[in-house]
């Protein structure tokens, strides 16, 4: 292997539509080819990429922005969130009427229904998940996900100082355990493979992608990038809706 190339999604990897282009698939079939591995660093949770996964032949990912690791199609690591927790988050929630889905690996459910859900996830282009208020009880889980707009974040941070709440659209805050990011799931993913030393590469456009920038080797913005990503960036490829990833693949020689 001869090096790891991490890539957002939404932003990033994916076009205007939440899909991948089959110029980008191709280009990361190549990157593959040549000896490097792709890996997904996304908020999203595994159950909802498959078939990006499979139409980019990638493998490995950094899931639920580091909670949940994934190499060659095998777990690595998972960081669940206790039950106790989730329980107060959710009584929390309902007391600001917001709502409240909650992810592991396999599954997406929302505990704490909301007027909001269809314009979160239609954000992402993604179908509503199932109301299920009691699927913390039975399953692990290992992010979640506030439905809010933007007004009472500081709120959960305040109650909640062993969480970390990102919000990363206009509807809805991600949900992790406290320190946790993809930067950590990098470091704990080169670490579990013993290639502290591999040329690494990250492609990002967002608020969440600013930690993972920082413990890359060769950080690459998208032309649609944050300013803030960019200010760090050490190359600026193109914008996502044209295939910027390729772009900047053969800016790197390594397609």
């Amino acid at each position: 292997m001869k090096g790891l190339v991490f890539f957002d999604l939404d932003g990033t990897l994916l076009n205007g539509q939440s899909a991948i282009s089959e110029n980008v698939a191709q280009a990361v079939r190549q990157l593959k080819a040549n000896g490097f591995e792709p890996v997904i660093a996304s908020g999203r949770t595994h159950v909802e990429i498959i078939d990006i996964m499979k139409e980019a032949d990638i493998e490995s990912a950094i899931l639920m922005n580091g909670q949940f690791v994934l190499f060659k199609g095998q777990p690595l690591i998972a960081k669940e969130i206790s039950k106790s927790l989730i329980a107060d988050l959710s009584n929390h929630a309902k007391k600001l009427n917001h709502g409240l889905a909650l992810y592991n690996d396999k599954a997406i459910k929302i505990v704490v229904p909301s007027d909001l859900a269809v314009k979160t996830y239609d954000h992402i282009s993604s179908p509503v998940p199932e109301t299920s208020k009691d699927f913390h009880h039975h399953n692990p889980v290992y992010m979640g996900l506030i439905i809010s707009e933007s007004g009472q974040d500081e709120s959960y941070t305040q109650t909640f100082p062993q969480l970390r709440f990102v919000r990363n659209a206009p509807y809805s805050i991600d949900v992790i355990h406290a320190g946790v990011s993809k930067a950590l799931g990098i470091q704990e993913l080169l670490t579990a493979l013993e290639q502290e030393d591999i040329e690494t590469y990250a492609f990002g456009d967002g608020l969440n992608d600013l930690e993972m920038f920082q413990v890359v080797d060769h950080p690459i913005a998208m032309g649609n990038a944050i300013p803030q990503l960019k200010e760090i960036a050490e190359y600026i490829t193109g914008d996502h809706k044209a295939d910027g990833i390729v772009s900047g693949l053969k800016h790197y020689d390594l397609i």
